[in-house]
C-alpha cells in the first residue's frame, strides 16, 4: 500500500515538521536510495551504507533494479521496489516523515519497520552533518508530540556530537515547559558531564520546585562529575528544599542525589532523617543513597551499624546498610557483627 504525505508547512497527524520538501507516493516498503553529502562527519562508513561508482543515470524497474549513479545510501526493506536519487538530508527527512505516519498507525503498528527505519536514520545522522541537523531540527519541532518525540530520543539520544548537546541545552533554557522537558529528557540520555549542564539543571530546579515533571528530568539528567565548591553548595541547598516536597517522586530522587553529590556528613544530614521516616519509598531512598556514597564518618558508620541490627526494619534497609559499611574501617566488634549479619543473610537466602 503506498501513502501519500507532505511535509514542509502541513502538519502531520498534528505535528508541524518545518522540512521544506514534499514526498510524493512512497511505499512503506520501499528502499529510498541517496547520494550522501560531500560533508561525511567521519571516514568509516557503516557495511549498511553500500556505495557503489558509476554514471549519473538511474534506471529502475519494478522486476529488477538496476541503479547506476555517484556513491549512494540505501534504505531498503524490500527488493522490489523504488530506488530515488536523493541528498541524505531529504532521505532523513523522509524517513522522519515515514516514521511519523507509522508511529501514528491506529492498532497495528509495523514496529519491525519503525525499527529499521530508526535503524537507518541513526547511520544517516552519525555519518553526515546535514541529515544530523534535519534529525535534531525534527526532534526540537517535535516536543508538542511525545509518541513521535520518544521515536526520535532514541535515534539522537545515540549520538554524542556538540550539536545535539547544544540543542538539549537550548531546549532546557526555553520559557517553554515542553521544549524544557525535550532538552532535559536528551541531555538526562546524553549524560555529557560539563558546567553548562549542571547550570541548567540548578536553574530549572530553582524556578520549578512544584512542577514534578520538570523536577525529575532535571534530576534524572544531572551528570556524573565532580562540582567546584560554589556548584556543589548551590545542588546541595537545592536538594535539601526538595526533600521536602509534597511530592513523593521528588523527595526520593532528591535523596538518592543527596547520596550522589554530598561531601561531607553535613550534607547527609536529610538522608539521615529519611533512614528514619515512616514513608517506605524515604526510607529505602535514604538507604540506597547510603550504600552508594563515598563518605566514611564516624556518625553515618554508627547510624548504618545500628539500622542493620533492628530486627524489626526492613530486610532491605538492613541489607544495604551492612552493604554500605563495607567502605568503612571497623573495629574486631564492628565486624564481628557485620560478620554474623553476612551469616544470617547467607542462611535466610538458602
Amino acid at each position: 500500500m503506498k501513502i501519500a504525505y507532505t511535509v514542509g508547512l502541513i502538519t502531520i497527524v498534528g505535528l508541524s515538521v518545518g522540512i521544506g520538501y514534499s514526498i510524493g507516493s512512497i511505499s512503506s516498503s520501499s528502499p529510498i536510495q541517496v547520494t550522501p553529502s560531500t560533508k561525511p562527519m567521519n571516514d568509516s562508513m557503516p557495511t549498511s551504507i553500500k556505495k557503489e561508482t558509476s554514471s549519473e543515470n538511474v534506471v529502475v524497474s519494478q522486476k529488477k533494479q538496476t541503479v547506476e549513479s555517484t556513491p549512494t545510501t540505501t534504505f531498503s526493506s524490500s527488493p522490489e521496489s523504488e530506488a530515488i536519487q536523493r541528498d541524505s538530508d531529504l532521505v532523513m527527512s523522509e524517513g522522519i516523515s515515514e516514521l511519523m505516519v507509522l508511529t501514528f498507525s491506529d492498532g497495528n503498528v509495523d514496529y519491525k519497520r519503525v525499527n529499521d527505519i530508526k535503524k537507518q536514520l541513526l547511520v544517516l545522522a552519525r555519518n553526515d552533518r546535514e541529515a544530523l541537523t534535519t534529525l535534531v531540527t525534527a526532534y526540537r519541532e517535535s516536543s508538542s508530540n511525545k509518541m513521535v518525540q520518544e521515536q526520535l530520543l532514541q535515534i539522537v539520544s545515540q549520538i554524542k556530537d556538540v550539536e545535539v548537546e547544544n540543542s538539549a541545552l537550548a531546549l532546557a533554557s526555553s520559557s517553554n515547559k515542553d521544549d524544557q522537558l525535550a532538552g532535559l529528557e536528551l541531555l538526562g540520555e546524553l549524560k555529557i558531564p560539563n558546567d553548562k549542564t549542571v547550570s541548567v539543571i540548578e536553574s530549572t530546579l530553582t524556578q520549578n520546585q512544584d512542577d514534578e515533571k520538570l523536577v525529575l528530568a532535571a534530576l534524572h539528567a544531572l551528570p556524573n562529575m565532580r562540582l567546584s565548591s560554589s556548584q556543589n553548595e548551590g545542588l546541595i541547598d537545592e536538594l535539601n528544599q526538595l526533600v521536602m516536597s509534597e511530592s513523593e517522586a521528588i523527595r526520593s530522587e532528591s535523596i538518592i542525589a543527596l547520596g550522589q553529590f554530598a561531601k561531607d556528613e553535613t550534607q547527609m544530614e536529610a538522608v539521615l532523617l529519611a533512614l528514619n521516616s515512616s514513608v517506605v519509598d524515604d526510607k529505602i531512598s535514604a538507604a540506597m543513597a547510603l550504600e552508594q556514597s563515598h563518605i566514611t564518618g564516624d556518625h553515618i558508620k554508627d547510624v548504618l551499624m545500628t539500622k542493620m541490627q533492628e530486627s524489626s526494619e526492613l530486610w532491605e534497609v538492613r541489607a544495604m546498610s551492612a552493604n554500605a559499611l563495607e567502605r568503612f574501617n571497623l573495629d574486631d566488634y564492628e565486624y564481628s557483627l557485620l560478620a554474623d549479619f553476612r551469616r544470617h543473610q547467607s542462611a535466610g537466602n538458602n
